[in-house]
């Protein structure tokens, strides 16, 4: 306990600047100890006290397990286009999930070392303290306590290391806060640092290591490390991994705990630590449970090191340097590197170097990208420093601009840097341009000024970092402060960029140096590289590259929002069973609308559901679709996407998730959101196939669709999704349809798809429903078929997988590759609410001692984790565990230990633990939506599974609130007991190099059911599918949850049981109403004679698939 007043411990800095409509209270403080600290009194996580708030229904992706390196979510809006991770999408949109609801409070912990710190005896040591820190504390010594008390408080923690810091946060019910700070704070101020975690948190260390071997990214920046010049430490070899940790001397001399706690108490003192901390209590509360359980952190140990002080240039006895080296996807990349002044970073109110990023990144007209796009030699293009690792920190900066080359581009490499280097002379001849550092200033006012709240954890984490980097007043606008312009600062950056100050790395995935001199080996992954000698004409030629008028300076950005103005009064509508309503309805849309009054943001969210019955089913529509959605991102890309991108807004087009449409969003600032909707609209109902821009976008489609599936996990989630969802492909079989299809089909499909349609609406936010109804009007005249016939909606079905077990073993499509992966898939059945309400429940109380029986204290892997799943509304239950070390067989049988023992461990848990753990559930379910888009996509969710139930969140929580510890026991042995003949148990193994695929008949198969060794759409046939489970062709009433009910935080028994199904709630309760039906008819005869839904014979051809 810290003895003396608050104020002999705290000094109160200065005020910090808010964005406009930030109800949030700050404060920055500095402990007497010298602790920065910034304060966050959020009142609104209150409201989970009681009060109006609405049900969160959880509609957010289950997919989204919490693994490191998560990729992301495209399912939300259906299948990616363009995203390298998730190239192939897949993603349903209809999951939900049991995580992020509740609005919790965080803390985040931040100490300013990082592996450049690590001793030259041990590489890692950094990263595996940041490990050994969580095995418990001399007050709380159980290794997975918080875990578990997390748990029970809906929470979740997690840390990262980088090159000058390393962060910790939590988050939990904010009524527990002062509780996890206690607990938390144990890991710095006295932690155990086992002696016997320390080989199994090698392991864990090793594990994550082996997750990323194969990652692009990482093994670029280890390249770019091994360049370095020998002793600095951009030499270092951060993650760590089992050779660097065993075979270092304290490990070896059996010291390693003890060179553990020296790296402890030399750097995780209070001088080098910040606190972010985001709560419900007032701010005087938060700073005096910050001093009473922090004030008395030690402040002795090293100071911070400035390496702009301490060290000479990692890069000036290499450059000029080419080198040339593999990738492991498909496909290739050249990245020009170049090295800038540490002020570069310190400077930050001048923004001198994110001027120059927006240009080199800049995507519009005259731009380097539109150039080399133009002449087919790239397709994606990235320019500027990254955050962290070697790229950003006080050594200096390196601006990177990383090109992915066609193969065209790979041919012309030379020519390629050309042209970046002609445009760096264009900026350089051109000089800086005050009005585009006005225009990006604009831009950043606006965005602060807007600004949308975030879940406290990711802000907390977010902001921590940056306390030690800008002042106290900047805070939170730091990132976004254009101060002063600085030309000369400007002028001075452009002339480092100059080939001779250049690293030039190509990366090609179809080199492997196999028989070339001067091939060399990195050290820790292994893959080849080779330095090419620079030619001093070549050199000089890039110096001097022009290209006349074809680059230059982007045009004034049209889509700037000048209206500001907010159409609705706070609080105007802002009861709890408010929903969306219908604003128009004809037989070829419905527009939803909700105009908000909650968030006070002139921004808008605006969505579409396009449905279009002659997208042919197979490998071939569905590489059709996703071409077609390639080609009208290509043509809007220049004029429309990028410029409203910069101005705030963020639009995704991509194939639905059942390939039957076309899913649209847009989302950002409402003043000209209407304009880009109707841009794109344009574009995909008159769309003119270019074939040379078609070929390139094919060869990009066929890379991506080639190299998706390279992760094992995602092999495993995408070969169920084949086994599963009606209308879905290999990728083998997606690749064959793209290497045969022609700009001809596509230019086909595109006339003959738009014959008959549907376009289904939700526009919520700073707009009103006449805007609502206008825009809705305007996007109708440029449909050019008609209404879908009755019977000829598409259907999106699941495959009922029979009862027993179904093994599928499958080799990795790397065969680099040293993870296996094992998912076990459930398969629970169709969608009610009481089967939804436990599966809910059951990630929530399985997730945590999954976790720490699988990953802690048997160490079978990095990844361990539990989530529902929702596809198509038929429910699921899946475990996976990724393991670079043990066999999947093995694997599987330790999961199939776990999950047999779960009932029992269910009930012999403690009532107090059980209910803690059931309310936080129920809590989550019922918390506010953090900001629009949450509340967008809540809703959203209830209209593209095409059900409707916009409070299916409530119902749900009461039913969860009455689930008792046998009831949930007696589910789990019923649903999800593995290779049970009553279960529908489908497992998927993914085999690594280093253990093969077992032969049929093996012991390694047998025990887990009918094996397989391919996964196809025949066992779909076989299977046979569920019944559709929603219908657009009908809006059933709306059920309203009776207002009595137990529909608050603390919920009660309502004498009332909420049965399995709707229908049944319909017929048993006075409460509900429909808040649209009896305005639909009258809706209907609203539109003009020249609206599409009045073609009776629409002339369009329909599309016919090709021979």
């Amino acid at each position: 306990m810290t003895t003396g007043t608050i104020a002999t411990q705290v000094s109160r800095l200065a005020d910090v600047v808010t964005p406009e409509r930030d109800e949030k209270r700050y404060r920055r403080c500095r402990l007497a100890n010298g602790i920065e600290a910034l304060l966050v009194a959020d009142a609104t996580l209150c409201a989970l006290e009681g009060g109006e708030e609405d049900a969160r229904a959880m509609e957010e992706d289950a997919s989204n397990d919490g693994g490191s390196d998560a990729d992301r979510a495209v399912g939300e809006f259906g299948e990616d286009a363009s995203g390298e991770d998730d190239e192939d999408g897949d993603g349903d949109g209809e999951d939900e999930d049991a995580s992020g609801g509740m609005k919790l409070a965080a803390c985040s912990i931040a100490f300013d070392v990082g592996y450049f710190a690590d001793s030259d005896e041990c590489d890692g040591l950094s990263h595996f303290l940041e490990h050994m820190v969580f095995m418990g504390s001399e007050k709380f010594p159980g290794e997975n306590y918080f875990g578990e008390w997390l748990n029970e408080h809906w929470g979740s923690d997690n840390a990262s290391t980088d090159s000058e810091n390393t962060i910790f946060y939590f988050e939990c019910n904010p009524k527990n806060l002062r509780e996890a700070l206690e607990i938390f704070s144990g890991f710095f101020l006295n932690p155990l640092v086992k002696l016997d975690s320390v080989d199994r948190e090698v392991t864990a260390v090793e594990s994550e290591f082996e997750r990323v071997v194969n990652n692009d990214t990482v093994r670029a920046e280890l390249l770019l490390s091994s360049l370095a010049r020998e002793g600095h430490p951009y030499a270092k070899f951060g993650w760590g991994n089992r050779a660097s940790l065993t075979q270092s001397p304290p490990y070896k001399e059996g010291r390693m705990r003890e060179v553990l706690l020296e790296h402890w108490r030399k750097h995780y003192h209070a001088k080098r630590m910040s606190i972010a901390l985001v709560g419900a209590e007032d701010l005087d509360t938060l700073e005096e449970w910050v001093v009473d359980i922090f004030g008395e952190m030690r402040g002795d140990g090293d100071a911070a090191i400035d390496l702009s002080a301490t060290q000479a240039s990692p890069y000036a006895s290499v450059v000029p340097i080419r080198v040339l080296t593999t990738q492991v996807k498909d496909g290739q990349h050249v990245s020009i590197t170049h090295e800038l002044p540490a002020w570069t970073q310190k400077n930050y109110r001048h923004k001198s170097a994110a001027y120059l990023e927006t240009l080199l990144g800049h995507e519009g007209h005259g731009s380097l990208f539109a150039e080399l796009k133009r002449r087919g030699w790239a397709s994606d293009l990235r320019a500027g420093i990254g955050a962290g690792g070697i790229d950003s920190s006080t050594a200096g900066a390196l601006f990177g601009t990383t090109i992915k080359l066609t193969d065209d581009g790979l041919a012309r490499v030379d020519d390629v840097v050309g042209v970046f280097f002609a445009y760096i002379n264009m900026l350089r001849e051109t000089g800086p341009q005050e009005w585009f550092w006005n225009e990006i200033k604009q831009l950043a006012d606006i965005d602060f000024r807007f600004r949308e709240p975030e879940e406290a954890s990711e802000y907390s984490e977010r902001l921590v970092g940056d306390i030690r980097k800008y002042a106290p007043e900047d805070i939170l606008r730091g990132p976004d402060l254009y101060d002063t312009y600085k030309p000369d600062e400007i002028r001075e950056l452009i002339d480092l960029m100059t080939p001779q100050k250049a690293i030039i790395i190509v990366q090609n995935h179809a080199w492997n140096g196999e028989g070339e001199d001067g091939v060399e080996s990195e050290r820790w992954i292994k893959f080849p590289f080779k330095r090419q000698p620079m030619d001093a004409n070549l050199l000089e030629t890039w110096a001097a590259a022009n290209e006349g008028d074809r680059l230059h300076y982007p045009t004034p950005n049209p889509y700037i929002a000048s209206d500001f103005r907010l159409r609705a009064t706070s609080g105007s509508h802002k009861e709890a069973l408010f929903a969306p309503t219908i604003v128009h309805e004809c037989k070829v849309m419905r527009v939803w609308h909700r105009l908000d009054d909650r968030f006070n943001q002139p921004r808008a969210c605006v969505y579409f559901n396009v449905s279009l019955p002659h997208i042919p089913e197979g490998a071939f529509g569905m590489m059709l679709t996703q071409l077609f959605v390639a080609m009208v991102e290509d043509c809007v890309n220049e004029s429309v996407y990028y410029p409203a991108h910069l101005a705030g807004m963020e639009v995704d087009v991509g194939a639905s998730a059942s390939y039957s449409g076309f899913v649209f969003s847009v989302e950002g600032l409402s003043d000209k959101l209407g304009e880009v909707a109707l841009s794109y609209f344009k574009t995909m109902t008159s769309l003119k196939i270019d074939a040379g821009r078609f070929e390139k976008r094919k060869e990009e489609r066929l890379r991506d669709v080639r190299n998706l599936c390279l992760k094992p996990e995602r092999h495993a989630k995408r070969s169920l999704e084949v086994l599963l969802k009606q209308r879905d492909a290999s990728q083998e079989e997606k690749a064959k349809a793209l290497q045969v299809m022609t700009a001809e089909d596509l230019q086909a499909f595109a006339d003959g798809i738009w014959q008959h349609a549907h376009v289904e609406s939700l526009m919520m936010g700073n707009l009103d429903s006449s805007e609502a109804r206008v825009l809705g009007e305007r996007i109708r005249e440029y449909l050019p078929g008609g209404a879908i016939p009755d019977g000829a909606w598409p259907e999106t079905r699941m495959a009922r997988v029979p009862q027993g077990a179904h093994l599928f073993s499958l080799k990795s499509l790397n065969e680099d590759e040293t993870n296996n992966v094992v998912i076990y898939y459930f398969q629970v059945g169709e969608s009610t609410w009481r089967a939804r309400a436990f599966v809910i429940l059951m990630q929530s109380l399985m997730h945590e001692k999954l976790f720490d029986q699988l990953r802690t204290k048997e160490t079978l892997g990095y990844s361990v984790n539990c989530a529902f799943d929702a596809t198509h509304e038929v429910l699921g239950y899946r475990v996976v565990v990724e393991s670079a070390f043990h066999p999947p067989h093995f694997v599987s049988s330790r999961m199939a230990a776990f999950l047999r023992s779960f009932p029992e461990t269910l009930e012999n848990m403690d009532d107090e633990s059980y209910a803690k753990t059931r309310q936080s559930v129920v809590d989550d379910i019922l918390a506010d939506d953090v900001n629009l888009r949450d509340e967008a996509m809540r809703y959203w969710s209830q209209l593209v599974n095409n059900k409707y139930q916009f409070h299916r969140g409530k119902h749900v929580a009461n039913i969860i609130s009455e689930i008792s510890k046998q009831e949930a026991a007696a589910w789990c042995r019923e649903f999800i007991q593995p290779f049970a003949p009553e279960s529908r148990h489908v497992s998927v193994h993914v085999h690594g190099k280093n253990h093969a695929v077992p032969e049929a008949g093996s012991e390694n198969v047998s025990g887990m059911g009918e094996a397989h060794f391919e996964v196809n759409g025949d066992f779909k046939q076989r299977w046979g599918l569920y019944d559709q489970q929603g219908d657009a062709t009908k809006v059933e009433e709306l059920i309203i949850p009776d207002p009595s009910s137990s529909v608050r935080r603390s919920v009660t028994r309502t004498g009332k049981h909420l049965d399995e199904d709707t229908e049944t709630m319909r017929d048993a309760s006075p409460n509900l109403r429909s808040q649209w039906a009896a305005d639909i008819t009258a809706m209907r005869g609203e539109c003009g004679a020249s609206c599409a839904c009045r073609r009776m014979n629409p002339k369009k051809p329909i599309f016919v698939l090709p021979k």
